[in-house]
């Protein structure tokens, strides 16, 4: 069944309803609780949908703070010892920047 985007989700979800009734009004002797049609609706994932889906997936494994390196840097900073360069935190910052540009531009083409 093609979904048309114009149509309102409640909508489609009648249509689909009423082609599963169509067809289990067409085929009652079959003995069947669903529609066979039913048993071949599958989803077919792109390449790039898989992709995304596994980098999701690292990306949920790998802990949002490091403690680690907190634990480190709190300790700096209480001791006076941290200090921060601000030419390498600026170059970084840049850097991060003209990435995430470049990467959003990719995406749109994409």
């Amino acid at each position: 069944m093609k979904i048309d985007q114009n149509v309102n989700t409640s909508a489609q979800i009648e249509m689909y309803r009423s082609n599963v009734d169509k067809r289990r009004a067409a085929n009652p002797a079959s003995g069947q609780s669903e529609p066979r049609a039913l048993a071949t609706d599958r989803i077919v994932l792109s390449d790039r949908a898989k992709e995304i889906h596994a980098a999701e997936q690292m990306l949920a494994s790998v802990p949002d703070v490091r403690s680690e390196k907190v634990a480190e840097l709190k300790a700096r900073v209480d001791n006076h010892t941290y200090h921060a360069d601000s030419r390498n935190i600026a170059s970084k910052m840049i850097r991060g920047s003209v990435l995430n540009a470049i990467l959003q531009h990719n995406l749109n083409f994409a």
